[in-house]
């Protein structure tokens, strides 16, 4: 099954073609422009099993990223959680001494080419693209320092804005994080959670103010909710961060967030059975596709805030993270054409969603050797019209191959 291996560019030679160990078994791109030859699951598997008896070394090393972990109960055998990390990746990235020696050449190379005031940033910028290009996106470690005594650590990737939402989470501070779906921004307020050492509770769409203050039913019991039970607990653990998401909140009834309003203003809540104090610990993070001035041409249900409801929020606005994306996508000409058709549907006002969920589904799909074609239709279009279809098409890089497997989807 494999016939060479080279450890100075980490490729491997299967059936006479030349594929990259740390990329999924990417095939080399070829020169002459002959199309790239893709390994479908099974026969990565026995590639990946060979390497796990004759190279094991190398074996443990890809075992590591992110993308492996699809393969490991087929290949070693075991019920390990293999759910998928996109977003939590771990890792060790152990550099071969070929690798280093490499690497110390280049950075002396430009230590004496450059004047020493530009060598610092020189020398920066090339480790930077070089760990890049090497081992890919590199998982995030950071202590987050809570207290005085206690320190939490998050391990994993996270979106750019993620030290900032923590940093005003830990103040104390109300957010309101605005951006296109699939960006990510339920997972960045549980991360900062998490970060903090926090607990968390989640409220979706308000449509009605029960769901946020609770009600006595013909029984005369009290029925809570998730902001009740946030407040109390607050209440009862005031050395914890809670933070309570409320979801679309420009999709919810602006009358009702009224609620939230009073509460953050006055710093304790009128319950339908008895008043509750907001914790100095207590944290609201809200979550919305527009900035709460009413609907657009892509997100056509959303609400008009009111304004002293906005007033008390901090506004951070949450766009697509190219380093998360590259990490959920790393097959490049799928993850390009993507890129293609989100800016297409900004270009053209199509109304379609082409947010992180669609990379991550569309690649998964891929390396389980779903059919182009329903990986375009399924996990890409998703039922898209053809009138918009036929739009996206004229303005789409033709020279990608993933191409002709949308020309034929309408």
């Amino acid at each position: 099954m494999i016939e060479n291996i080279n450890l100075e560019n980490y490729t491997i030679e299967v059936n006479g073609e030349w594929f990259y160990l740390r990329k999924d078994l990417e095939a080399v791109a070829e020169a002459s422009g002959r199309q790239k030859t893709y390994l479908r699951r099974p026969t990565k598997i026995k590639v990946f099993k060979e390497l796990k008896d004759r190279y094991n070394d190398v074996y443990n090393e890809l075992r590591n990223f992110y993308w492996f972990d699809q393969y490991k109960q087929d290949v070693e055998g075991t019920n390990e959680n293999i759910e998928n990390k996109s977003l939590e990746m771990e890792g060790n990235f152990n550099m071969n001494t070929q690798v280093l020696e490499n690497l110390t050449k280049a950075i002396e190379s430009i230590s004496d080419t450059h004047k020493i005031e530009y060598a610092e940033e020189k020398i920066t910028n090339f480790i930077h693209e070089f760990m890049k290009k090497e081992y890919g996106n590199i998982p995030q470690t950071l202590d987050v320092r809570v207290t005085d005594v206690k320190t939490e650590r998050i391990e994993g990737l996270t979106h750019k804005i993620f030290p900032k939402i923590l940093k005003l989470a830990n103040m104390g501070k109300a957010i309101m994080i605005s951006g296109p779906a699939g960006t990510g921004k339920n997972y960045l307020i549980e991360q900062v959670a998490k970060a903090l050492g926090g607990k968390f509770y989640y409220s979706s769409t308000i449509t009605q103010e029960y769901k946020l203050i609770g009600f006595i039913d013909a029984n005369g019991t009290y029925h809570d909710t998730e902001l009740r039970r946030a407040m109390e607990y607050a209440n009862e653990h005031p050395d914890t961060k809670v933070i309570l998401m409320i979801d679309e909140i420009d999709a919810s009834d602006p009358s009702a967030l009224v609620v939230v309003n009073s509460l953050l203003a006055n710093g304790y809540f009128d319950f339908p059975d008895k008043r509750v104090s907001v914790g100095k610990n207590f944290v609201v993070i809200c979550a919305g596709n527009t900035v709460g001035l009413g609907a657009d041409m892509v997100y056509t249900g959303r609400n008009v805030i009111d304004g002293a409801t906005l007033d008390r929020f901090i506004l951070v606005k949450m766009n697509y993270d190219t380093n998360l994306e590259n990490a959920l996508c790393p097959e490049d000409s799928l993850r390009n054409f993507i890129y293609d058709i989100r800016r297409s549907a900004e270009k053209n006002h199509v109304n379609a969603i082409v947010g992180m969920r669609c990379l991550k589904n569309a690649y998964e799909m891929f390396v389980n050797d779903f059919d182009k074609q329903d990986v375009v239709s399924d996990a890409i279009i998703k039922g898209l019209g053809e009138d918009d279809i036929n739009v996206l098409k004229n303005d789409l890089d033709k020279s990608n191959e993933w191409y002709k497997y949308f020309k034929y989807v309408a």
